[in-house]
């Protein structure tokens, strides 16, 4: 029986070739969409699963409510790691990681730079179980100055990755650390980034910080769990443990959190410094995406299946009159629906490995099919059957109820149900595919509103030259050397870049009148006097800095719009403030208007502005129009003048500002690859049906010619219903593309406006693709020849 269902399925889809490619195409493609993204979505859930205590591991994360101001954040103290495993026997164990930026590593007279240097506690390995290619996690990090490498990184500095256990370094001009560890080349599938651990006793000699509680810095605390403790429970406690013994301000609230290694990735972009991470919100859209490509490919095949129902009506009939049980022809049309399905699977997976290549370089990973993984076999059998009986259980319901009696007499009756049907699955379809052409639109809006927006400052012409801690000393000396360059315009020394996430954040406490206590959360950059020439940053009141008052730097700062909003005071020349740990009054020199230290996503903060207090870590250099390459080559020329080992860091302030946009402009891209893939498979299922009403019309367009009808008549007449359904379509998809566009546009603080005349464009835009689909088929139903489609009358 069943090898006749297979007989049978394959003459069928052979007879029909036109149908049988359109539905192959259909499927195909929107498999092989489904199956890119999958691939996608897997790689992004499995970060930090890895672990063998995974699922008992979690990171401390702090909340914190100052002035107002909310402000979320993976750094923790110091000291609290060890505190807390003392006072909660539900932990089993604690990790500080700590990292240091740019590592300067000598040896053998030869100098390297690296970063995702992690300083750790001993403890790392029990936390996070990489494979050991040499030594032992379970002393490699015991005592101060020792290492773990990775292999990548010991070939870089021995020339090989084993044998290395023993050998030494010098470690940025002050530590000797010896190598006690090679561990195979991390998954990418983490969220720490790791070249090397080093251990944290190396920063204690130098750094005493770490024993206090307000030493929040970069330090990241990891707690291990015993089984079954009570997370929520845990901590409540911990919370309020840490505001009971840490917290000293009365202004300041904290609230503490155990956030799960497994929900890092993609759980973390509203805290400080994480947005670079993974978006759970993307995840579940393309999840969403997903199921709506394959529900316009299964649309696709019911619909042509269905719209052939007439001429596979005597099949049926005469199947039954021969004794053929309904389960049985319901078993046959499953049968071709289950064939088209594995066929166009097959064809998927070539598709599939044909676009990944191009597919990783647009999302920059290196995602591949798991063909020996038994869950990926487990989830392609289970596809097969859901989109087997998906696609054809409606066709099989609906062919297997013809009555044999009408359908052998000729007189079986069209059935306006299933007509009705296959109009709405027509414009789900449309309506699917122009919420995602919606969406692709404005997401490019947003991303050149996010361009075009006045960022408060000038980042054209402008290089932005970073400074190692050896050569900020030297700041000064590169500054006068530049300035002697007739290319040059502006040079101004700054402790931070602008477009870094990281800014640093101090409380601040303001007093108008020696009373009025206000505290806010700032952030606080260190300038020098050119900074605001450089920047062409605009005073809105008071004055900048200036060389001929040496009290600039001892008693005042420099604030931005937002600070001043937050102030509130009407004269800022009767407000004075105290900021971080010290003690001395400060008052405001001036207010500079506004300026995007970081990207849009983020609104500006508070912000204030400090004279020349530390060593300088960039130079922003202010090239003439016409020369800023040969102005790089003299930034290039100076520091292999004044540095010897430290690699040159310097790139264009406006290309290194508009990196931040990365992310959103690959996702723009896959909305737009797939949004074209959705719109292409919609197509074939209009172009189908719009065949079929053809040759089911040909006798009605013979006899409309006879009686004088135009071309344009009959191109009109195929063409209108379908342009109704996608009118229909664009009303239904326009409110859920505007809906999902504005939840969309909430992960930035400035938005773009969706004005009415892109669902204009969209719905025109739609309404073309339409009519040039049927076109075709139009075209040809109008050059018929009546005299041949009614011999037979």
């Amino acid at each position: 029986m069943y090898k006749n269902y297979l007989k049978t399925a394959f003459r069928n889809l052979f007879r029909n070739k036109i149908y049988s490619v359109i539905n192959l195409l259909g499927l195909s493609v929107g498999i092989t969409c489904a199956l890119l993204l999958y691939l996608y979505v897997q790689d992004e859930m499995s970060y930090d699963r890895h672990y063998a205590q995974s699922q008992q591991i979690y990171r401390y994360t702090t909340q914190w409510s100052f002035g107002g101001e909310i402000e979320h954040s993976t750094n923790s103290s110091g000291r609290l790691a060890w505190a807390v495993k003392q006072q909660f026997p539900e932990i089993e164990n604690v990790l500080r990681v700590q990292s240091q930026g740019r590592q300067l590593v000598e040896h053998n007279q030869k100098f390297f730079n690296f970063y995702s240097f992690q300083y750790v506690d001993s403890t790392c390995f029990q936390f996070f179980d990489y494979q050991f290619v040499e030594g032992n996690p379970k002393n490699a990090l015991k005592n101060p100055d020792q290492v773990v490498l990775t292999e990548k990184v010991a070939k870089k500095i021995f020339g090989k990755s084993r044998g290395v256990v023993g050998k030494t370094f010098l470690l940025n001009d002050r530590h000797t650390v010896k190598v006690t560890g090679v561990i195979a080349d991390p998954t990418k599938n983490s969220h720490l980034r790791v070249n090397a651990f080093v251990s944290i006793a190396t920063l204690d000699k130098d750094e005493a910080t770490l024993d206090k509680w307000n030493s929040y810095g970069n330090c990241t605390t990891y707690l291990l769990l015993k089984e079954q403790t009570s997370v929520a429970q845990l901590a409540e406690q911990t919370s309020k443990w840490f505001h009971k013994v840490a917290v000293k301000d009365n202004d300041v609230k904290i609230a503490t959190h155990l956030q799960p290694l497994t929900k890092v990735h993609l759980h973390s972009r509203a805290m400080v410094g994480e947005q670079h991470r993974g978006n759970i919100k993307q995840v579940y859209a393309l999840l969403l995406i997903i199921v709506f490509v394959l529900l316009i490919a299964a649309i696709n095949y019911i619909n042509l299946a269905t719209s052939r129902s007439l001429q596979r009506a005597k099949e049926v009939g005469i199947r039954k009159v021969m004794g053929s049980y309904r389960s049985q022809l319901v078993g046959q049309f499953l049968a071709e629906s289950f064939l088209m399905v594995i066929a166009s699977l097959i064809l998927s997976l070539s598709l599939a490995e044909l676009l990944l290549p191009s597919f990783n370089k647009l999302i920059i990973k290196d995602l591949f099919i798991h063909y020996q993984d038994v869950q990926f076999w487990v989830i392609l059998t289970s596809f097969i059957v859901f989109m087997g009986l998906l696609s054809g259980f409606y066709p099989a319901f609906v062919l297997s109820s013809f009555r044999p009696v009408q359908v052998l007499k000729g007189k079986m009756l069209r059935q306006p149900g299933s007509t009705r049907l296959r109009k709405a699955l027509v414009v789900f379809q449309f309506s699917i595919s122009i919420v995602f052409i919606v969406g692709t639109l404005i997401v490019y809006q947003q991303l050149n509103f996010m361009r075009k927006q006045d960022l408060g400052f000038t980042k054209a012409q402008v290089i932005d030259f970073s400074l190692p801690k050896s050569l900020s000393k030297k700041a000064l000396q590169l500054k006068q050397a530049l300035l002697q360059n007739t290319n040059v315009l502006q040079v101004t020394a700054t402790s931070t870049s602008l477009g870094r996430q990281d800014v640093a954040t101090s409380s601040a406490s303001f007093f108008y009148n020696n009373q009025n206590k206000k505290e806010v959360q700032t952030q606080v950059i260190s300038v020098d006097e050119d900074y605001q020439k450089a920047l062409q940053l605009k005073l809105k009141e008071g004055r900048w800095f200036s060389k001929q008052y040496k009290s600039d730097a001892e008693r005042y700062v420099v604030i931005n719009e937002t600070m001043a909003k937050k102030i509130g005071a009407k004269d800022i020349s009767k407000v004075k403030m105290v900021w971080g740990d010290s003690d001395k009054p400060f008052k405001i020199l001036g207010v500079v208007k506004d300026f995007h230290q970081r990207s849009l996503h983020v609104s500006v903060n508070p912000m204030i502005m400090v004279l020349n207090n530390g060593d300088p870590r960039h130079l922003f250099i202010k090239a003439k129009g016409n020369a800023l390459k040969s102005t790089m080559a003299l930034v290039k020329q100076l520091h292999t003048q004044y540095e010897k080992k430290n690699a040159l860091r310097a790139q264009f302030l406006d290309q290194y500002f508009d990196r931040q946009y990365r992310k959103d402009e690959r996702q723009g891209k896959v909305f737009f690859m797939f949004s074209g893939m959705a719109i292409f498979i919609a197509c074939l299922g209009l172009l189908g049906l719009a065949a079929f009403m053809v040759q089911q019309r040909t006798k009605e367009m013979g006899i409309r010619k006879v009686l004088g009808a135009s071309a344009f008549n009959i191109i009109w007449l195929i063409t209108k219903s379908f342009v109704g359904l996608i009118a229909i379509a664009s009303l239904i998809a326009f409110p859920v593309g505007y809906y999902a566009m504005k939840q969309w546009l909430q992960g930035f603080a400035y938005q773009t406006t969706i004005h009415w005349s892109v669902f204009v464009l969209v719905g025109v835009v739609a309404v073309g693709i339409a009519v040039l689909t049927i076109s075709w088929q139009a075209l040809r139903a109008a050059a018929v020849n009546p005299v041949k489609v009614l011999k037979d009358e």
